[in-house]
């Protein structure tokens, strides 16, 4: 019988990385989109767990959870939400879940369900007067109105210790903090200066992410207006110029009602904005292109790349550009993103095809599926994941993983694999034959 898994349905690659982590490398986590369907998912022997998450306020797959519960009584399952209304909790009681946890979840809560639910699973030797939780015991949704606990008394459950997973993001090899500007491009936007961390409204964030990240250059009045209110600059540029205005003077009372900085960090001088700053400014994107930079000049030399500018450069690509801008809002922030996108997708090609062609197949696998959890909808990716499983011999994988590369291509692109893919598919295809 081949070994169990935690199957993991969501799109959120912090808490996929805290799934992992939970597990100590004991467990094998995977993630499936929410397109794959529990029909599909019933097929598949090796289900030792399934973690839902759940996106509020839709509440459509507790009831093809709740069937699939009936026909697969026995693997366990994990609900993640952060919705604790009346109905919600009313759906969660109703759909078979063995357990629901919080969001943000906690790596205890985590690793206890992992405890409970994998017989002869340990991650850290229990202590004598500890109690683990027990299958089927504990209903987190305790928040609800009406609602203070479904199952066991909770103060009597003790949890074991697991340190808080790390972010993925890179700390720029800041041991504190850095004494200067840092902005965090990838996921959501964040700015922190001299340490602390500014908090703006969306409009003006955006602003200061743009100014920052033309850092170098003197921005006039009308590009502003022009980038972030093309309307009214083309009808109306006295209205966009006075807009302009009302954010820049958000930002700059922001940063110093929350850093107590007195001088001005945004300059207008020859009707132009810029930065002024004291010393460079740290960007996870600053430092994602330059390690694209060495790899390349490595490729450009005929050498192998070291593995640890591969692994650096897909630690920093945590996620999306901008991940809190909506697409088509900022013409900018879509260019930017599409860019930085398939500078990943050609970084992450480089690595697993180097690794596939020394034949270290399983490490040419987990890059793999880290490489998705950034963006699954790298064809090349898929297609590096089925030529490598057939060279292990794993020919069901193979057929798993291209009809999840259906499901995603139909759904994001509303087409099929290229013709490509389809040729590797039909060649694994005869092997296993």
């Amino acid at each position: 019988m081949p070994p169990q898994k935690v199957f993991y349905c969501g799109s959120n690659a912090n808490l996929l990385h805290a799934l992992r982590i939970s597990g100590g490398g004991s467990l094998q986590v995977e993630q499936i989109p929410d397109s794959f369907s529990f029909h599909d998912l019933a097929r598949m022997p090796e289900v030792g767990m399934l973690v839902l998450q759940h996106e509020p306020p839709s509440s459509d797959s507790f009831a093809s959870l709740r069937n699939w519960q009936r026909e697969n009584p026995d693997v366990p399952v994990l609900v993640l939400t952060s919705d604790y209304t009346p109905d919600t909790t009313k759906f969660l009681m109703r759909s078979g879940a063995k357990e629901v946890l919080p969001l943000p979840v906690e790596g205890e809560k985590v690793l206890a369900c992992y405890e409970a639910f994998f017989p002869g699973f340990r991650q850290a030797q229990p202590k004598r007067a500890q109690k683990g939780i027990k299958s089927g015991n504990i209903l987190l949704a305790a928040t609800a109105p009406g609602i203070m606990a479904v199952g066991v008394d909770l103060h009597a459950t003790v949890l074991p210790t697991l340190p808080h997973p790390p972010q993925i993001a890179v700390e720029q090899g800041v041991e504190n903090f850095y004494n200067g500007l840092e902005v965090n491009y990838f996921g959501l936007l964040k700015v922190r200066l001299n340490g602390k961390k500014i908090d703006f409204n969306w409009q003006a964030k955006m602003l200061f992410g743009y100014l920052a990240y033309h850092s170098t250059k003197a921005l006039s009045r009308d590009h502003l207006a022009r980038v972030f209110w093309p309307e009214k600059q083309e009808s109306q540029p006295e209205s966009a110029r006075r807009s302009l205005n009302v954010e820049l003077n958000h930002i700059r009372k922001a940063i110093r009602q929350q850093t107590g900085m007195e001088r001005e960090l945004i300059v207008f001088d020859k009707n132009c904005y810029r930065l002024q700053l004291d010393g460079p400014m740290l960007s996870d994107v600053a430092t994602f292109k330059g390690l694209c930079q060495k790899i390349q000049l490595f490729q450009r030399d005929g050498q192998a790349v070291p593995d640890e500018l591969f692994q650096q450069a897909i630690k920093t690509y945590s996620s999306n550009f901008l991940d809190d801008c909506p697409e088509d809002a900022l013409n900018w922030v879509e260019v930017e993103r599409q860019h930085l996108g398939a500078l990943f997708e050609q970084m992450a090609d480089l690595y697993s095809a180097q690794l596939s062609d020394k034949g270290e197949y399983y490490r040419a696998t987990s890059v793999c599926h880290e490489i998705l959890t950034r963006d699954q909808r790298m064809e090349v990716i898929h297609r590096r994941l089925m030529f490598c499983y057939g060279k292990l011999g794993m020919y069901n994988k193979v057929e798993q993983q291209y009809r999840l590369l259906c499901h995603i291509m139909e759904r994001e692109f509303q087409s099929k694999p290229s013709a490509e893919t389809m040729r590797v598919y039909q060649q694994l295809k005869k092997e296993c034959d």
